[in-house]
């Protein structure tokens, strides 16, 4: 756990960069939906439904932001707005997201490798966050 390792497999398989490999006895969640803690990093603030590309561990994949539950000051952590409509430069939020196809999570709590995530627009970073 924890070290990058290289396989080598009998058969040609669907096996690719960014799969996860998991125990078939206590797999993780696969999912296309999850909501999630954000801190926003861009100066384009973040919207609903506009299209980013998501990164967690080493799976990429395009998702939009279906809802921003909360919108919050990231210094006092104070909530500015419900249901709002977008998070500006350094302001934190609760999201919910969605993704184009299935994805490998578990909460930060329980795996944090599963469970952090960034966002890029414009194939820079936008945001990080940690799902919930």
């Amino acid at each position: 756990a924890g070290e990058n390792i290289g396989l080598s497999l009998d058969k040609t398989s669907s096996v690719k960069r960014g799969c996860v490999l998991v125990q078939k006895e206590n797999p993780p969640k696969l999912s296309m939906s999850f909501k999630g803690n954000i801190l926003w990093l861009c100066q384009e603030p973040l919207q609903i439904n506009k299209t980013m590309i998501l990164r967690c561990s080493t799976q990429e994949v395009e998702c939009i932001v279906e809802q921003i539950e909360q919108r919050i000051d990231s210094s006092t952590l104070d909530i500015i707005e419900e249901n709002a409509k977008e998070l500006r430069l350094n302001e934190a939020g609760s999201i919910a997201l969605k993704t184009k196809k299935p994805i490998v999570i578990e909460k930060f709590s329980f795996i944090a490798e599963l469970g952090r995530f960034v966002l890029e627009k414009n194939h820079k970073l936008a945001g990080i966050g940690m799902i919930i």
